[in-house]
C-alpha cells in the first residue's frame, strides 16, 4: 500500500440523514474523507479515526458498481469534540497512495 494525504470536510445538514429512522445526526459529528488510496477500506478508516473519539455508525468507503473504491468516504463521531480531533489529527496527513489536500468545512456550530 502506497500512502495518500487525506481531506476531511465537515458535511452540511441537507446531506446527513439516518435512512433508517429520518432522524439528523449532529451536523459537525459527520466528516467527508477525501484522498483515499484503493487499498484503504473500512477497517483501516475504523482503526485510524476510532482513535479520537465513538464513531456512531461503521465508516464508509465509496464505491463503483464493481466494488472499486471512488477514493471517499464518510465517518460519523457522537460529538463534535471528536470530530474536530480528527480534523485537527488527520488532515492533509499521508494514509495511502495519491496526494490530495482539501479543507472546506460546513459546519451550523
Amino acid at each position: 500500500m502506497s500512502y495518500q494525504k487525506l481531506a476531511l470536510t465537515r458535511l452540511s445538514s441537507a446531506f446527513i440523514q439516518s435512512a433508517r429512522d429520518k432522524k439528523q445526526v449532529d451536523v459537525g459529528a459527520n466528516l467527508y474523507i477525501g484522498g483515499l488510496d484503493p487499498d484503504v477500506d473500512e477497517r483501516i478508516l475504523y482503526d485510524t479515526f476510532s482513535a479520537f473519539g465513538v464513531l456512531i455508525t461503521a465508516p464508509k468507503i465509496m464505491r463503483d458498481e464493481n466494488g472499486r473504491s471512488k477514493g471517499y468516504g464518510f465517518i460519523s463521531y457522537d460529538s463534535f469534540e471528536a470530530s474536530d480531533a480528527a480534523i485537527q489529527a488527520m488532515d492533509g496527513q499521508w494514509l495511502g497512495g495519491k496526494y490530495e489536500f482539501d479543507t472546506s468545512a460546513h459546519s451550523s456550530r
